[in-house]
């Protein structure tokens, strides 16, 4: 058996996490977990979502 092509070529090289999604809301600390920055895939392109010292979230490209 073949093992199967990540869809997302950044996945195999970082480790996969679960995050709880009720109704329409996640927690973010779920979804930073002990980290400060994650890049969210959006079609094409990849944005950052960070946490600010002053615990903001600021969306870049």
């Amino acid at each position: 058996m073949t093992e199967a092509t990540p869809r997302n070529p950044m996945a195999a090289a970082h480790p996969v996490r679960s995050v709880a999604v009720v109704g329409d809301r996640i927690e973010s600390k779920d979804l930073f977990g002990a980290v400060r920055v994650i890049q969210i895939v959006h079609g094409e392109q990849v944005y950052q979502l960070r946490v600010t010292a002053n615990d903001k979230l600021i969306l870049v490209k």
